[in-house]
């Protein structure tokens, strides 16, 4: 029982990742109901069901919005792990963060300023702006909205076929 549950408000909105095991309990009390499912039976002494792999609550929940820390992490998860000058895609290891407007010239540390962004185009960025160093960003940089989006991007490399028609980001 060791497999991620993606759990919907009443209104269909992601809202949280949960374990089989918590999702299995909120339907059980009548708190949720199955919205997809696998082929996979669970048995119990009594029934047996498909494991679920997305459930929706039955009765709306209030998410407080939060502000989502800025780290390297949660940047290459915004940009998608594609440099934001020349567009290709790299594994963690070959991207670099880069300040648009340089910290040398007293660019800010902001979801605003920062971007992924490849070694070979941060070497050719260097500490200039992008538009002296002839080049061109591929979409601005904002904060990402909500902090479930961060946590389920992270699953959708997995998986987690079901959980696509759900998920708007």
């Amino acid at each position: 029982m060791d497999k991620s549950v993606l759990v919907l408000n009443n209104t269909y909105e992601a809202v949280h990742i949960c374990s089989l095991r918590r999702a299995v309990v909120l339907v059980l009390k009548g708190v949720a109901v199955v919205e997809e499912s696998t082929n996979v039976l669970i048995h119990s002494v009594n029934n047996q069901f498909q494991i679920p792999t997305v459930i929706r609550l039955l009765k709306y929940i209030y998410i407080p919005k939060k502000t989502i820390h800025l780290t390297r992490r949660n940047v290459l998860l915004r940009d998608k792990h594609i440099c934001q000058y020349c567009g290709k895609e790299f594994a963690t290891s070959d991207l670099t963060m880069d300040h648009i407007i340089p910290k040398a010239s007293g660019g800010p540390t902001v979801w605003e300023n920062v971007v992924t962004c490849c070694r070979r185009c941060n070497n050719r960025k260097g500490d200039k702006l992008p538009k002296e160093a002839g080049m061109k960003l591929i979409k601005k940089p904002e904060m990402p909205h909500k902090i479930i989006y961060l946590h389920i991007v992270r699953y959708i490399g997995r998986d987690m076929e079901k959980w696509k028609k759900y998920i708007f980001y």
